[in-house]
């Protein structure tokens, strides 16, 4: 008996050793999950992604601007990047040049990938909220199951304080002969039952701390243990009396998911519009500047004649009104250049440039009509999936009010088949206690009483599931 005894106050104290930590509200379980869990990142990166899409769309209809440098070296028999003469040396050469360049007009190809881009980007941020919805949702289940437990726990804690009872109770009723020593035996068993029922439900409530913990990206080592609210059965049924119309309406204006395939349909027909956009022509503006330098590159206007020579040629022998005479031409050797300064080239060099450009798509191997239809089936296939989207809310939101109701009349008949129970277990108990009833009999209406009880928790927390469900779909806040 005293260890009996020693193992009810182990039992008692389980989980009692963190009740000094700070407790998790399901509201901060919620907010937790939505800044943490690794969906939700995904899709934060995905809205990230689409801002910066939206970002580049806006600046592709602005001018460019590019600048060229360059130097090199040639070898050879070459033309003279500067003077434009042929030379057989080796020529080192500088450019550089500063380029723009602008779209006029390409069909509104631009203006639609703007639009496009930023339909797109709600779309990725209406994903963002509805996996933040899910992720609520998907956190209260798991809350309310710790509920549970922790109730079916306590329920089979008290069934257990409630046997030991009965053995001391039993042993008296055996000492005092009104009961055979075999029934001490049945009680025994039932304790032992009882014990590991216990133990099973505090596996229970180990598991599903874990799967609570694991959604919010918890370390599972960590102490965490979640509040306690008063939960009642609401008095107002309001959410049983709701029309499926009614409740639909109101999902297809919050439900972010709807939103998100509307704006994607949206983005689609511009995505044909932009494809039909590559038929027309396209009109641009450029401009460009750029300069020039030669290592041989000389200053011929002003050469070096101080180490010239004045060379007289070969003589010919030429008539000149029938006089014999000779002709010589003279040869000034010995002349050098000068390199001109590379500043100096630098800006004799510098030319600009501006012009027009009209490109005019005649044939692209089809592939123009390849894009618009490719276009056209993205379409389509946006809209199935916005009608699908709509369906499946319809669905969901009617197996919601359905299970609402059918979730409530299970609560209702587990109630009342508890407090038939009750009533029976307590004559039972009356009884026994009297002698007038055996071992059996009030074992087997203790038990009956007990499935009752699990019954009742198990339905209460579904219905209050359901009414979540329902709320979830309104638009309304999930909270307990």
């Amino acid at each position: 008996m005293i260890i009996r005894t020693f193992l009810i106050a182990v039992v008692l104290m389980s989980f009692t050793e963190l009740s000094g930590q700070a407790r998790w509200s399901l509201e901060k379980c919620i907010q937790y999950a939505q800044q943490n869990n690794l969906t939700i990142k995904l899709s934060e990166l995905n809205v990230r992604d689409a801002v910066l899409q939206n970002r580049s769309a806006k600046q592709a209809m602005l001018p460019n601007l590019n600048a060229s440098v360059g130097a090199g070296l040639q070898f050879g028999r070459r033309i003279d990047p500067v003077s434009n003469d042929f030379i057989t040396d080796n020529v080192g050469f500088n450019s550089g040049s500063l380029s723009s360049g602008i779209t006029i007009y390409n069909g509104s190809k631009l203006r639609n990938s703007v639009k496009r881009s930023g339909l797109d980007m709600e779309a990725a941020k209406e994903d963002l909220a509805q996996t933040g919805q899910d992720i609520a949702l998907m956190v209260a289940v798991s809350y309310l199951t710790i509920l549970q437990v922790e109730d079916q726990l306590e329920n089979a804690k008290k069934r257990l304080e409630l046997s030991l009872v009965q053995l001391e109770q039993t042993d008296k009723l055996i000492e005092a002969g009104s009961l055979p020593a075999a029934d001490l035996q049945n009680i025994e068993a039932q304790v032992a039952q009882d014990e590991q029922i216990v133990v099973a439900r505090e596996n229970d409530l180990v598991i599903a701390y874990l799967d609570l913990q694991q959604m919010l990206e918890l370390d599972p080592d960590k102490q965490f243990l979640i509040e306690r609210p008063d939960i009642d059965i609401p008095e107002d049924q309001e959410a049983l009396e709701v029309q499926l119309t009614s409740v639909y309406n109101q999902a297809l204006n919050n439900q972010p998911g709807i939103k998100a395939s509307e704006l994607r349909v949206r983005s689609a027909q511009l995505g044909i519009k932009i494809a039909e956009a590559d038929r027309l022509p396209v009109f641009s503006a450029f401009g460009d500047i750029s300069t020039n330098y030669s290592n041989k590159s000389f200053d011929f206007e002003n050469p070096d004649l101080s180490n010239s020579n004045l060379v007289l040629g070969p003589e010919i022998p030429v008539e000149i009104n029938s006089y014999p005479a000779q002709l010589a031409t003279f040869n000034l050797s010995g002349v050098e250049y000068q390199t001109l300064p590379y500043f100096d080239q630098i800006t004799d060099n510098f030319g600009q440039s501006l012009g027009l450009n009209l490109s005019i798509p005649i044939y692209n191997r089809g592939q123009i009509n390849t894009n618009i239809q490719r276009a056209e089936i993205a379409l389509q296939n946006n809209e199935i999936l916005e009608k699908q989207a709509k369906q499946q809310l319809k669905q969901d939101i009617q197996r919601a009010l359905a299970d609402a109701r059918a979730a409530h009349k299970n609560y209702l008949a587990a109630s009342k088949a508890e407090s038939a129970l009750a009533t029976a277990y307590f004559n039972t108990e009356r009884k026994y206690k009297l002698g007038a009833s055996n071992t059996l009999e009030f074992t087997t209406s203790k038990n009956q009483l007990d499935l009752a009880r699990v019954d009742t928790i198990i339905a209460k927390y579904d219905f209050i599931f359901k009414l979540k469900v329902v709320d979830f779909y309104q638009g309304k806040k999930i909270d307990l």
